[in-house]
């Protein structure tokens, strides 16, 4: 497939203005290296790649000549989406393998059974599938004459922060050979994390492996990309400069927020031109009939459940048999999913009597219950029971089981969002080696009401395939750059509100006297000896990220002690239901440090707990201290409180509202009554202090500046810390 060819397929988002970027000397000559192989193009009777795998391939080959023209600190990825069981491991391992520029290789996977599954992918399992005789041990290899070019040998490695040392020295060693590490994203994550705190003295050896990755790495491809990475890792990734290929079966709408997705070098292979294909299964929706004859309903129970699947299922495996679908010893497998271990256990109970069978149960409960085929782990259950046909589970089996022998779903209690359920569907629909000349489905399985919802999120997605296959580069395009299409139909100058304003990001990006905000904080307690703005600088974007809120950016120029971002935050109107209308805002988060005490405003909504970064919640005791009892001027005038009473006649809580509690007589001696907000007056200002969430406000008409806001902080700060301040009697 030359560049032309990919230019003008529509499942590529490759065009003009794309192609002027590619070196077409470089394109043409890993084109010509692959199509020395056999598996290329069906040459020698061998098996090979379906048209897909080969298109994206070169979308990608195309995407890797382009870098070097593109400057490392602009270098973005490139996306490959494809249903799950169309062969994502095989062009993993293809440009793994068989690229003669790129040769050390960086693959990342979202779990450690994934990760082992690629290992084996890359060094034989794919070229067993291509028809090769590769042992189960080592790293195939074949010669020219096998295999119509050299298929070189590859050192293989699983990536693990335990033994970077081991790793560094692997690497350390150079030469020629192709270097290929397999690991997890969480792996990389601990390196980085290690290498930047120096945890446990190996933040050396840490440095010195990332350090190798950036200067001697050609390539980092990261499966399963739509799971959202930590910051740490995502940031690394960046930070190296080095081409990235991200692969997914289900990319959505900001799934690659943390990646700067490259829409130019885009390849979609739609589930429908999969089906036209016959590469995987047509999906097949279908109710359970209630043994009772009588109205299904969400609350069926777990016997009746059973009975259903015991008059399907037989003939579901009969036609499976009789038409010859897997290979020979081969039996049809159903997964069943629930929503508690509970109930998965109720569920193997009835199964294994109904169907006088052992079924399978894996949920992260099921620890120490082999005996009973209950397992953690799927790969743990794959390995010791590779022949049970039903298998149970609530989460563990939506991705990451590759065996067509799998070829129904069955729902007892249904998931929580429309993405599981096509995930799950994933495990059903790939096509094996048995009898591909007749047309396969795959069946999904539920009582009326659940198939209901189950139809209508397929239909969607079905709906959302065809949209996406009509214009491929929408894939990351459509809705995270949203905003900055609509600041691009924004005038440059505009009149408001009595002032001549120019554009957000404009004229400069943003600075901290640029911005006004509230004066709001939540207050947390720190480690005075621990710079927590510095260590905790990622982790804030990280919680950022993990919201709905896009583009963040960190404000430069901050005043001392102090960091602030913006961001974009995004929902969904409140008043749809099943339909959506984006609703973008400007948000902004500040954090101030001073000395024991962190400041934290976020516009949107605090994005993480603070026990994730060694914070506290101020005390009551320090929060009381916002209406200092020595103050002239301050004035308590509005309280509430919960009540800690069980009793049935008890009040469960109460507000008292008056102008001054230093003047008025209230009863506030009651034991259980614990204060939840307090209200008042300090130095003729408005202050309101919520307790619960350590939260202070004072009030103003006007936000200030964030040089103003800074200086607040510091001057609540020292009020909250001196020793010779007494909190209000009232609530002492």
């Amino acid at each position: 497939m030359n560049l032309r060819e990919l230019i003008r397929d529509k499942r590529t988002s490759i065009d003009e203005e794309a192609a002027q970027t590619v070196d077409i000397k470089g394109y043409n000559s890993n084109l010509r290296a692959l199509k020395r192989f056999s598996f290329w193009k069906n040459s020698c009777g061998a098996a090979s790649l379906w048209e897909h795998q080969t298109a994206a391939i070169m979308t990608m080959v195309a995407y890797l000549n382009s870098s070097d023209k593109i400057s490392r600190d602009k270098m973005g990825s490139a996306l490959l989406k494809l249903p799950t069981g169309t062969g994502k491991s095989g062009i993993i391992s293809v440009l793994s393998r068989c690229l003669p520029k790129y040769r050390n290789i960086l693959v990342l996977t979202p779990r450690e059974a994934l990760t082992k599954q690629l290992l084996d992918d890359i060094r034989f399992r794919f070229w067993n599938h291509m028809g090769f005789t590769a042992a189960q041990s080592g790293c195939f290899t074949a010669s020219a004459s096998e295999l119509g070019a050299t298929l070189e040998k590859a050192e293989c490695h699983q990536l693990l922060p335990s033994e970077v040392n081991r790793i560094n020295e692997i690497l350390k060693i150079g030469g020629k050979a192709r270097k290929i590490l397999v690991g997890t994203h969480q792996s990389l994550g601990q390196i980085c994390r290690v290498s930047a705190l120096n945890e446990n003295g190996n933040g050396d050896s840490c440095s010195r492996f990332l350090t190798h990755i950036e200067d001697n790495f050609d390539l980092i491809i990261v499966d399963e990309g739509h799971y959202e990475p930590a910051i740490s890792w995502s940031k690394q990734i960046r930070a190296f400069g080095i081409p990235t290929i991200l692969l997914s079966a289900t990319p959505y709408r900001n799934d690659f927020k943390s990646f700067r997705v490259m829409n130019q070098f885009v390849f979609n292979y739609s589930y429908q031109d999969a089906i036209k294909n016959h590469v995987i299964r047509k999906v097949k929706v279908l109710p359970l009939e209630s043994p009772n004859k009588t109205e299904s309903t969400s609350l069926v129970g777990v016997e009746e459940f059973v009975e259903s699947l015991k008059a399907i299922w037989p003939k579901i495996t009969q036609r499976v048999m009789q038409e010859g679908w897997l290979e020979e010893q081969k039996e049809p497998k159903l997964i069943i999913r629930g929503d508690s271990f509970e109930s998965l256990c109720l569920i193997q109970s009835a199964i294994d009597k109904a169907f006088d069978t052992q079924s399978i149960l894996i949920h992260h409960n099921a620890s120490n219950q082999s005996g009973l085929n209950r397992y953690v782990k799927a790969s743990e259950a794959i390995r010791k029971k590779p022949n049970a046909t039903i298998w149970i589970h609530q989460n563990k089996l939506l991705e990451g089981i590759d065996d067509p022998s799998f070829v129904a779903v069955a729902i007892y209690e249904l998931m929580r969002n429309g993405r599981q359920i096509v995930q799950q569907v994933g495990r059903t629909i790939r096509i094996g080696k048995g009898n591909r000349d007749v047309e396969q489905e795959s069946w999904l399985l539920a009582f009326p009401p659940n198939v209901k919802r189950i139809q209508k999120t397929w239909n969607r997605y079905l709906g959302y395939e065809e949209y996406t296959k009509e214009s491929t580069a929408s894939i990351v395009t459509k809705e995270a750059a949203m905003p900055e299409r609509m600041l691009a139909q924004m005038p440059k100058y505009q009149y408001i509100e009595g002032e001549f304003r120019g554009r957000y990001n404009y004229e400069s990006s943003l600075q901290p006297n640029h911005v006004q905000l509230p004066k709001v904080a939540s207050i947390l307690t720190c480690d005075a000896t621990i710079d927590i703005l510095k260590v905790g600088f990622s982790g804030f974007e990280e919680a950022l990220l993990e919201q709905d809120r896009f583009q963040i950016e960190a404000i430069e120029n901050m005043p001392e002690n102090a960091i602030a971002f913006s961001y974009y935050s995004w929902r969904n109107s409140p008043y749809l239901v099943d339909r959506f209308f984006s609703e973008w805002k400007l948000g902004f988060f500040i954090a101030v440090q001073v000395g024991e005490f962190l400041f934290v405003h976020d516009t949107e909504g605090l994005s993480f707990q603070p026990s994730d970064f060694s914070l506290a919640r101020a005390e009551r005791s320090i929060m009381e201290k916002a209406f200092p009892n020595d103050n002239a001027t301050a004035r308590l005038s509005r309280m509430s409180f919960s009540s800690l009473s069980m009793e049935s006649t008890a009040l469960r809580s109460t507000a008292i509202h008056t102008h001054s509690f230093k003047e008025t007589f209230t009863d506030l001696l009651d034991p259980t009554l614990v204060p939840l907000t307090a209200a008042g007056f300090v130095n003729g200002t408005g202050r309101y202090v919520g307790f619960t969430r350590s939260k202070l406000r004072d009030a103003s008409t006007d936000y200030v500046p964030i040089p103003e806001y800074v200086t607040w902080v510091k001057e609540i700060a020292l009020e909250l810390s001196a020793s010779d301040v007494r909190r209000s009697v009232v609530v002492n």
